[in-house]
Formats: structure tokens, C-alpha cells, sequence
């Protein structure tokens, strides 16, 4: 009994620990109004690498354009669509770990823009899987703790049964 409560805590932890490894997947709607003459800096959720974020930027008002670029969290350019008008979609990978800033410029414009972005961040399946160690680890270890409480299991329930293979019942045999 106390094997089987063994068993199943180190369970418990295995699913927890794999629960830390499937990447989350998160989407965000940003609404901004940019000034006339300003420029706006908005920082999206922290990202790892490897990260596939896909999205749209949509700018109505004054005629309807702003500029627009992603930097990564050394200040570097990511992606810069320039000037959009209207509209415009856009997707990139993550290079690095940190927070990445969405940047509008409206400084040549005399009217305010109000800008909508919509992005979502997830795994991108098209690079190398940076857990996959971790996950084949964790397949040895719950399939190892498997086959452990499998034997243990045979083991405690063998114990007390005797079994007699030669075939002749010791209690039958009588002496002359």
C-alpha cells in the first residue's frame, strides 16, 4: 500500500513537471489613440525564443497611416512595415528571451490615428523544439516509474503463494 502511494505522488509530480513544459499560447487586442506629432512605445508580454507571433494593425483617422516596427529587448529592429495605411499583418519569430516594444510613429501627422494591434504568440513548430531534452527525459522517467510500480506490484502480490514445480504435492507423498 505504502508503493502505491509512492507511486502515485511521483505521478503527480511528473504531470505537474510536464505541464511546465508545453508552451503557453497567448493573444492580445491593443487599442491605442496616437497623438498628432507623437510617438507611442508598447510593451508586449515577455516572450522566450522561438516564439511565432502573428498579427494585424489596423489605423483609422486623419488619413489613415502611421509608422509601425517591432524591436526585440536589445533595441533592435525585428520587423518595420513603415507606413501603413489602413491595415497591414504581420508575423515574426522571437529571437531572443525578454520584452519586445510595438512602436507607432505619428510625429509627420497633424491628426491623431487610433491604431488597434492584435497579435498572437505561440510555439513556433517550424524551428527545433527547445524542451524536446526535458520531454525525453520525462518519457524515461514515467515510463521507468511504470515498469517500477509494475514490479513492485507483481512482487507483493507473489508474496505468499508458493508454487511447487516439480510437479509432486508434498502432502500426498507417504513413507514406507
Amino acid at each position: 500500500m505504502k508503493e502505491t502511494h509512492l507511486f502515485l505522488k511521483f505521478t503527480k509530480i511528473i504531470i505537474i513537471l510536464t505541464g511546465t513544459l508545453i508552451p503557453p499560447v497567448f493573444a492580445e487586442s491593443i487599442n491605442i489613440i496616437v497623438d498628432a506629432g507623437a510617438q507611442e512605445v508598447i510593451p508586449m508580454n515577455e516572450l522566450k525564443i522561438g516564439y511565432l507571433i502573428t498579427g494585424s494593425i489596423t489605423v483609422s483617422g486623419g488619413g489613415n497611416e502611421i509608422k509601425f516596427w517591432v524591436i526585440d529587448p536589445d533595441g533592435n529592429q525585428v520587423i518595420n512595415l513603415g507606413i501603413v495605411i489602413r491595415g497591414k499583418n504581420f508575423e515574426f519569430t522571437t529571437p531572443k528571451n525578454g520584452v519586445y516594444y510595438l512602436r507607432l510613429d505619428n510625429r509627420e501627422s497633424m491628426a491623431p490615428k487610433n491604431v488597434i494591434i492584435s497579435y498572437e504568440a505561440q510555439m513556433d513548430n517550424t524551428k527545433p523544439d527547445p524542451y524536446l531534452w526535458e520531454k525525453i527525459i520525462l518519457l524515461i522517467l514515467i515510463i521507468f516509474s511504470v515498469l517500477l510500480y509494475w514490479r513492485r506490484r507483481k512482487r507483493t502480490q507473489s508474496n505468499g503463494i508458493h508454487i511447487n514445480l516439480t510437479g509432486h504435492n508434498d502432502d500426498s507423498q507417504t513413507h514406507r
